[in-house]
């Protein structure tokens, strides 16, 4: 691109024959000489044609450009995951990500490169993403990228076909499998337990990613505006949601597998099972009660446990 061809001397002064300056100024992307050349020398240059678009903040593709990228959309099929996830991680948080997906120019180029990616979804659960992250100083690809699935399969497809870590296909596997319910509207109490469970991390992507899908119903439904806006929570409930974890610090499980061990219980699959049952007493009991009070527990369950195996019922 002509933005790329800048050429400097040993003493400091810089060159600009293209004129990529009155390109970079104009938020312009050209390409160098012929576009069809350079994007048979690389297919890859599509991908960055829209990516440098939207780091532009701007919708003013070179006409040349586009032309020549859509010609060749067929070609983004050949590029390994490794490099087109490198690009699509750029766009998604570019300055202008919150309207790419949203604008026909975008959109074609991206049912193009996803052509064989089963489960996509170019919601306005995205656009909502990226407006709420930014309000909150955050920037987070993979967050962003789990809205662009539909499901758990689909962000495993995705995953593979652009080589992401396990940790991160992981991670984005569980934010789309949050349980029902992630709103404002929790219970005091289902907060704290689902906080828990899945730790301050998860928790904040799981809060975030259904308060874009809530504002997202906004544009996708068909029923009128005003009646789904009165159904959605205001921002501040939200960011109540999302601050929790600062709120209300995690506790520590008292109850540990030598105290099992020490009631009488051997090592094996058993004290995990044991372990489980006090824990979900102590959650239901608001996580109140102390060491004393969940060995006390174990032991009332060891003597029915004993007891039910010594008259065949265990």
């Amino acid at each position: 691109f002509t933005m790329n061809a800048f050429y400097a001397d040993l003493d400091g002064n810089v060159f600009d024959p293209l004129d990529g300056m009155a390109d970079i100024e104009a938020k312009r992307v050209r390409f160098i000489g012929d576009p069809t050349e350079r994007i048979e020398e690389d297919a890859l240059r599509v991908m960055r044609f829209f990516r440098f678009g939207a780091q532009l903040n701007s919708f003013k593709l070179d006409e040349g450009g586009l032309a020549a990228c859509r010609a060749h959309f067929d070609l983004l099929q050949g590029l390994s995951g490794e490099r087109v996830r490198d690009e699509l991680l750029k766009i998604v948080v570019a300055p202008n990500a919150r309207l790419i997906f949203h604008h026909m120019e975008y959109l074609d180029f991206l049912i193009a490169l996803f052509r064989d990616i089963e489960g996509h979804d170019f919601g306005y659960g995205f656009r909502f993403m990226v407006e709420i992250e930014e309000e909150l100083g955050l920037s987070d690809p993979i967050r962003r990228l789990s809205l662009l699935v539909v499901d758990v399969e689909g962000a495993r497809t995705l995953g593979e076909y652009l080589r992401l870590s396990a940790k991160d296909v992981d991670r984005m596997c569980a934010m789309i499998a949050a349980p029902p319910g992630m709103s404002p509207a929790l219970y005091p109490h289902t907060r704290k337990i689902r906080l828990y469970k899945m730790g301050a991390g998860l928790w904040r992507d799981r809060v975030l990613r259904s308060w874009a899908l809530e504002l997202g119903k906004q544009f996708e439904t068909e029923v009128d505006f005003h009646s789904v806006a009165d159904d959605i929570a205001p921002d501040e409930d939200w960011l109540d949601l999302l601050r929790f974890p600062e709120t209300w610090p995690v506790p520590v499980f008292p109850l540990q597998g030598a105290d099992v061990i020490d009631a009488g219980v051997a090592e094996g699959p058993e004290i995990g099972r044991h372990l489980a049952a006090v824990e979900n007493w102590w959650m239901i009991r608001d996580f109140r009660p102390d060491h004393a009070a969940c060995v006390s527990k174990l032991r009332r369950r060891l003597r029915w446990y004993w007891l039910g195996r010594r008259l065949g019922f265990a």
